[in-house]
């Protein structure tokens, strides 16, 4: 019985620091997209209805910031118009955070001219539209930079959700690659605790984010 309360104990002061600690959560695509989706958006141009908007977004080991695979974003800009991004949501409780999202952002060139939005987001609701979206820096820098968005946020609880992408403001298809994206400043509750074998990884403030799978879209 002794030793049935003592395992008890340690489950329970893993629960309470999985509630109050902080960590940042980093993904690298190193297995899979982690609990990170893929979602974009295209404006419509009245009366016509939204154009189609082609672009794909894989892992690839082409290019890497942190470990052997990054992910792949291959757009076709010819539309002059459209965003797309990596998103996830974290699920706690109400409070006020300051939240940062970091992420590494490749390009091909160094170009002063004709370069892309890259964007950022934190928020409460997740991001439907490009207009939600803060712009960190352009596209034109030859090689990996990394790019930062911070945000004081009165959360009401639930889901709080980041993303991570780039804007379409030329008309041409463009290879651009996001690695190592980072996540802090929110208690650590996602997620929930693991078996017994694993506690001393939440009493660490570990965060486990399950595989993904290659994600690739054709919108219209």
């Amino acid at each position: 019985m002794h030793s049935l309360r003592c395992a008890t104990g340690l489950v329970v002061a893993a629960l309470s620091l999985a509630g109050t600690a902080h960590a940042q959560v980093v993904e690298s695509f190193e297995n899979g997209f982690g609990a990170w989706e893929v979602d974009s958006h295209i404006n419509p141009i009245p009366p016509e209805p939204p154009p189609e908007f082609i672009y794909t977004v894989t892992r690839s080991q082409a290019q890497a910031s942190d470990g052997s695979w990054s992910l792949d974003f291959t757009i076709d800009g010819t539309n002059d118009d459209g965003t797309v991004w990596i998103v996830r949501s974290f699920d706690v409780p109400a409070g006020e955070y300051n939240v940062e999202v970091s992420f590494d952002f490749w390009d091909s060139v160094n170009s002063d001219i004709n370069n892309w939005p890259v964007v950022g987001y934190i928020g409460s609701i997740r991001p439907e539209v490009e207009s939600d979206f803060a712009i960190l820096g352009e596209t034109g820098v030859m090689g990996w930079t990394p790019y930062t968005h911070s945000l004081a946020v009165s959360h009401p609880g639930g889901p709080l959700w980041v993303a991570a992408g780039c804007s379409v403001i030329w008309e041409s298809w463009r290879t651009h690659f996001i690695d190592r994206v980072a996540v802090s400043g929110l208690p650590v509750v996602d997620p929930p605790v693991p078996a017994m074998s694993s506690i001393g990884l939440v009493v660490l403030g570990a965060t486990v984010l399950s595989a993904g799978a290659v994600l690739v879209r054709r919108c219209r």
